[in-house]
């Protein structure tokens, strides 16, 4: 385990990567610290297999950031893990429904709760 106190989270984002592909949850939450630390990442690769990717660092060819539920799954490789707060990572859900749906009464419930949340959320983030 890397002590967060000897390398800054903006110092290990400019190490070369081995990400998720665009579009997935964890590339949004790496893309969110990216952005957040005004990193230009250096990617050296991608792949939508989270093991592969996780091989990859383990071998050596770039840094990944990956769940803490795909670590505790590891056999093979050495890992040098970096915890990362709560706070440095975001995660963005949305409801979908047909526009033509009509809600029912426990639907619309659901979703006006969920919006409350959101913009309370959103607010505190400010």
């Amino acid at each position: 385990m890397i002590d967060p106190r000897s390398l800054s989270l903006p110092e290990l984002l400019t190490e070369p990567l081995v990400l998720s592909k665009t579009g997935s949850a964890i590339r949004h939450q790496v893309d969110g610290l990216l952005q957040k630390n005004k990193v230009k990442p250096d990617i050296r690769l991608e792949s939508q297999n989270i093991e592969l990717i996780a091989g990859m660092a383990a071998v050596g060819l770039g840094t990944t950031i990956i769940p803490q539920s795909v670590v505790s799954h590891l056999t093979n490789g050495k890992y040098n893990l970096y915890p990362l707060e709560e706070a440095d990572l975001t995660l963005r859900y949305f409801i979908a429904y047909p526009v033509q749906k009509e809600l029912s009464q426990i639907e619309q419930t659901f979703v006006d709760t969920f919006a409350t949340i959101s913009q309370r959320t959103q607010q505190i983030e400010k």
